[in-house]
């Protein structure tokens, strides 16, 4: 899981860019 986490962290990071600029 350890592993997986910096993919995860990244993908989550996007997400939370992406739905910033579609709720601005």
């Amino acid at each position: 899981m350890i592993k997986i986490a910096p993919s995860i962290l990244s993908a989550d990071f996007m997400r939370l860019g992406e739905e910033i600029k579609a709720a601005e």
